[in-house]
């Protein structure tokens, strides 16, 4: 054990303590983690290289100690390792490396058509990798067993297409007790926030964040497709989006700026829950990088998690979607590499 961070394997551990880590969380994509062990000669041997519990497919959970917490940042399988040797076996050291449980969703082709609800048939397939699993509230349901969703690719592929198909998130973590959960949820500023990220005051943990907004995004999409069963043209009308009520949202910012969509659907309300997806995507206007410590903020940060930014005006103060958090731990420090997102500006939205 190093301080900061545990590393938990299978039953026998390794024969050396890791000195450093890196995981690497981001919207809608696997998460990865890489941990340093250092390479030593015992009995004759690099016994490290060699340990069971540093064996393909094993599990590695990466746990992370804070002043008031216990957080698990990632739990996952080993895909690979990288070995430095310096003659001598001095300066020697081996990186382990893998991913959380969604890699093993991506190592299998299916050809399925899936009866049921949207939720019912994501639910059936994430229960397969996951020992919890919450699928939220989904706008258009699958209309029936004549229209089955068809599943041409890996069970990841189709889940994170039909997730985002209906403005929705793959997105997994695991407990400090290695249960892994699985939720499919929109991005969101409702809820309660957790750490506050300041800058330009006196009790700043930040030396310094840049921030980005561009409105030069849809604010309104018209979706049009022809009917498979009878050839009609059907369209969805002007979908407006569901805009944030609190603030000043993308729809107020970017004028009669509109977009046409074309989707393989063949009735409307499958080509309706595409648009209003498309603009919930693209009215996250906003973004912001910094970094800081585990130190300096005193919580640990990970995706999908809300925070509140403080220093930066009243124009951009307030709360803020985390969608990219990169941990690197060694015995002394924790450092957070975050990226933020937004859908409105104004202290209304505070």
């Amino acid at each position: 054990m190093a301080v900061g961070f545990s590393i938990q394997t299978g039953p026998d551990d390794p024969p050396s303590s890791p000195t450093r880590v890196r995981v690497s969380q981001r919207l809608g994509e696997t998460a990865t983690y890489r941990v340093r062990y250092p390479v030593e000669v015992v009995d004759g041997d690099l016994a490290v290289l060699r340990a069971d519990a540093l064996q393909p497919g094993e599990d590695l959970h990466v746990i992370c100690r804070g002043d008031d917490e216990v957080v698990s940042l990632i739990k996952g399988p080993i895909n690979g390792q990288h070995v430095h040797m310096e003659h001598g076996a001095t300066n020697a050291w081996v990186d382990v490396y893998g991913e959380d449980t969604t890699g093993e969703m991506n190592r299998r082709v299916r050809h399925e058509a899936h009866d049921g609800s949207v939720q019912s048939v994501l639910n059936s397939i994430l229960n397969r990798y996951f020992e919890v699993v919450q699928v939220g509230d989904v706008s258009v349901e699958n209309p029936g067993l004549d229209r089955p969703l068809v599943q041409t690719g890996t069970d990841l592929r189709f889940v994170r297409r039909v997730s985002r198909q209906n403005g929705m998130w793959l997105h997994a973590r695991s407990g400090p007790e290695g249960v892994n959960t699985a939720r499919v949820e929109p991005m969101g500023l409702d809820g309660s926030t957790g750490a506050e990220l300041v800058i330009n005051y006196d009790d700043n943990n930040l030396e310094a964040l840049d921030l980005y907004w561009d409105v030069d995004r849809p604010a309104e999409v018209v979706g049009r497709q022809v009917s498979l069963e009878d050839k009609r043209v059907f369209d969805t009308g002007t979908s407006p989006g569901s805009w944030p009520s609190k603030g000043t949202n993308l729809e107020q910012l970017a004028g009669n700026r509109r977009s046409s969509l074309v989707a393989a659907v063949d009735h409307r309300g499958a080509l309706k829950a595409r648009a209003e997806a498309m603009l919930e995507q693209a009215g996250w206007f906003i973004r912001a990088r910094c970094t800081t410590t585990l130190h300096r903020l005193g919580e640990v940060v990970q995706v999908h998690d809300l925070v509140r930014l403080r220093g930066m005006g009243s124009r951009h103060d307030g709360r803020y979607f985390v969608t990219a958090v990169d941990h690197q731990i060694d015995a002394e420090h924790h450092r957070m590499e975050i990226e933020l997102s937004r859908n409105r500006w104004d202290t209304e939205a505070a």
